[in-house]
């Protein structure tokens, strides 16, 4: 027994000295500020990042991920996401034009009616609206996503309030994934999340729950049924 906790303190150390790397990989990142114009600085910091999280991931899948380790792997991925919430959305510019739809709800204005560059809705322009990308074009976000726009810019029609959104989204996503974690590894402390939420303002949050339902079946209140199985049911 004695044996035992001594191994599993040490896989504690190591997990905690590789987030601390990850960490520190982020805030690199979050430094370099405008990460497209310093695509070879990009990779220099995430590859390092990539690294880590494998190794993390071995130790995880060789040793076991008890409920203490649990509570440290969703701390650390937490911590990951935060901090690179500082840094700019430079990788993408369609946070912007989220935060133009959710601003043409707010006014009462169909976002599908209209494009930016129109005139209908040229007192809504501001400073970002430079940075909207095919202002030329009508919105092509689907309405459930309108709605989810509409809902962040009633408290705040900010880039930043909108990567704050997300960000805690694809959080709640891990903790619903939580269980499946004792199971599969660490998926939640894989730096691409936290990559590409927080300098591309992208809406990945939402589709992560479909391609992990589609890939492992997996529900948080069970298991979901094949389709031969349903079909065998059915018959």
């Amino acid at each position: 027994m004695p044996a035992l906790g001594a191994s599993s303190d040490k896989v504690q150390f190591r997990l905690l000295f590789l987030a601390c790397v990850i960490e520190a990989c982020c805030c690199y990142l979050v430094f370099l500020g405008d990460l497209q114009r310093q695509i070879g600085a990009l990779w220099a910091g995430v590859f390092p990042a990539f690294l880590c999280y494998a190794l993390a991931a071995y130790l995880v899948l060789r040793q076991g991920a008890p409920p203490g380790r649990l509570h440290l792997i969703l701390g650390a991925a937490l911590v990951f996401r935060l901090t690179l919430w500082w840094s700019p959305a430079t990788l993408s510019d369609d946070i912007f034009r989220y935060v133009w739809d959710g601003r043409v709800q707010l006014a009462d204005i169909n976002p599908y009616l209209y494009a930016p560059s129109a005139p209908q809705v040229a007192h809504l322009r501001d400073a970002l609206y430079h940075s909207v990308n095919h202002a030329a074009i009508p919105t092509i976000y689907p309405p459930l996503a309108q709605l989810f726009f509409r809902a962040i810019c009633m408290l705040s029609a900010t880039p930043a309030a909108f990567k704050l959104a997300l960000l805690l989204c694809d959080w709640g996503l891990c903790l619903l994934l939580a269980p499946s974690l004792l199971r599969r590894g660490l998926s939640h402390c894989c730096p691409l999340f936290g990559v590409v939420l927080a300098p591309l303002g992208s809406t990945f949050a939402s589709e992560v729950p479909c391609c992990c339902f589609q890939r492992w079946g997996y529900w948080p209140f069970g298991p979901l049924p094949t389709p031969g199985k349903s079909s065998r049911r059915a018959c």
